[in-house]
């Protein structure tokens, strides 16, 4: 703002960035954007503006492939396999982060500061795993998440492989379902990396969804079934996927019927 004022007079100045950049300070090191002066002289003063830096964006997956057995990794021991997971450079990223899930186990290991778009991780055979990436920069603290990849890590001289936990699509854990007709509808997808046809078991309980060993209901081929409930009760629930052979768990889950 500019212009001539009496000796004495309060002024009001803000400094308004444009779009892109963000306020820092005055030359006076004031960092107020709106602020007052008291004109007792000839007064000059600027302010100064940082460009916002741009967030991460976003890596695409590569290896190990979604849905996919992975047979690449460098075999460390008889049950464990190193293996070398890729994915694409992201833009605006000085590091990235790998988070690996191990399925079956319920357990995450993340490795940090990585500036390279691969990354040894040493795993259990014969399991499924989910994998992403997070990018990052030092200049901004938002980052970006990559999609989430799902992967079965082949143990030695295996022919079938075990089907991945199923996904569980309804209802969400810890989320409140309604029933209809007394009767609420489970609904989860399932897959095995040999595409084998698939029998699905449900435990359901109200304690810890552990409580029946041979299952609530068993010899599904359908990844959907009722099952009836009480208002107000919560109850807990996991899926066995079987291709005959091998099977598998999803962890417990939660809904609460209102």
């Amino acid at each position: 703002i500019g212009g001539s004022y009496e000796q004495g007079q309060t002024v009001s100045v803000t400094a308004t960035p444009a779009s892109g950049y963000v306020f820092s300070s005055w030359s006076d090191g004031n960092t107020n954007a709106t602020r007052t002066i008291n004109v007792s002289s000839n007064t000059n003063i600027t302010a100064n503006f940082t460009a916002i830096p741009d967030p991460p964006t976003a890596s695409n997956l590569t290896f190990p492939e979604d849905h996919k057995v992975c047979q690449e990794g460098s075999s460390v021991s008889d049950t464990e396999s190193s293996v070398n997971f890729q994915w694409s450079a992201s833009e605006y990223t000085t590091s990235y982060d790998l988070i690996i899930n191990d399925i079956e186990d319920e357990t995450s290991m993340t490795y940090s500061g990585i500036t390279e778009t691969n990354k040894d991780a040493t795993l259990v055979k014969a399991r499924s795993y989910s994998w992403q990436i997070v990018s990052k920069s030092t200049e901004t603290s938002e980052t970006a998440t990559s999609e989430l990849w799902q992967f079965y890590l082949a143990g030695e001289g295996e022919e079938n492989f075990a089907p991945y936990p199923a996904t569980i699509v309804a209802p969400a854990s810890g989320s409140t379902a309604t029933a209809t007709d007394g009767l609420v509808t489970l609904q989860w997808i399932g897959e095995d990396p040999d595409e084998d046809e698939l029998t699905y078991t449900v435990y359901i309980d109200t304690i810890d969804g552990l409580q029946d060993a041979n299952g609530t209901i068993t010899g599904l081929t359908e990844a959907e079934t009722t099952y009836e409930v009480t208002s107000g009760t919560v109850y807990y629930w996991r899926v066995k996927s079987s291709d005959g052979q091998n099977s598998s768990f999803t962890q417990v889950y939660t809904f609460r019927v209102e």
